[in-house]
């Protein structure tokens, strides 16, 4: 079954997970401009029933792009949800990437991220692979 991209929440148990959800043939397209770091996605998790932020997943590029470079951090962000989470504070794990300078063209790179949720009615690690397509301008 392929899921393709969802941006919006996705729930596992007690937690939700923000951001966009891929399967591993359906890439997640940005455009950036040459040489400017661009945020091309983010990650986290909340209790739909307090509103409460969960720890931040941890991302980790397994496919570096040929012509860039991408960075992971964390940080504030607010939920993009609708219903009373909305706007509700949250820390966040941030997908950074930045084309070598002078570079125009495609470029694309994948991540992993890990996080500690209720997965299959188990509470374990939950990995979701995601692939980017940059189009570099």
């Amino acid at each position: 079954m392929r899921i393709g991209t969802v941006v919006g929440a996705l729930a596992f148990g007690g937690l939700v997970v923000v951001g966009a959800v891929t399967s591993a043939d359906a890439a997640i397209k940005r455009v950036a401009k040459s040489g400017v770091v661009t945020e091309v996605g983010k990650s986290s998790y909340y209790a739909p029933r307090t509103c409460m932020g969960a720890a931040p997943p941890s991302i980790r590029v397994v496919t570096p792009p040929q012509h860039g470079v991408v960075s992971v951090t964390t940080g504030q962000d607010v939920l993009h949800v609708e219903g009373n989470c909305a706007g509700k504070p949250v820390t966040a794990s941030f997908i950074f990437y930045r084309s070598d300078k002078g570079y125009h063209g495609p470029d694309g790179f994948a991540v992993e991220i890990d996080s500690e949720a209720y997965a299959t009615r188990r509470i374990g690690t939950h990995t979701v692979g995601r692939v980017y397509e940059i189009d570099v301008k």
